[in-house]
């Protein structure tokens, strides 16, 4: 969960009923948008992209030429 304002995206355990329970700080990163791939790894928009490992570890991030991103996607692309 991103809580932009507080600077930092929340974790949590989902019990089998959907019920979310042992809340933990992800990242101190706020973000506007975000996805997972394939791999678990979170990416992040804001000042850019950045990637995080599943761990929350901070693995790449991707520069843009404007102030602020909002959303981050992926697609496939087949010739």
């Amino acid at each position: 969960m991103a809580e932009a304002k507080a600077n930092r995206i929340l974790k949590y355990d989902i019990l089998p009923d959907g019920l979310l329970t042992n809340r933990q700080v992800f990242t101190n990163m706020g973000s506007d948008g975000m996805t997972i791939d394939d791999r678990g790894n979170i990416y992040l928009t804001g000042d850019g992209v950045t990637v995080f490992d599943k761990s929350g570890q901070k693995i790449a991030h991707f520069p843009i030429p404007e102030d602020w991103t909002a959303n981050v996607c992926f697609g496939l692309y087949h010739l």
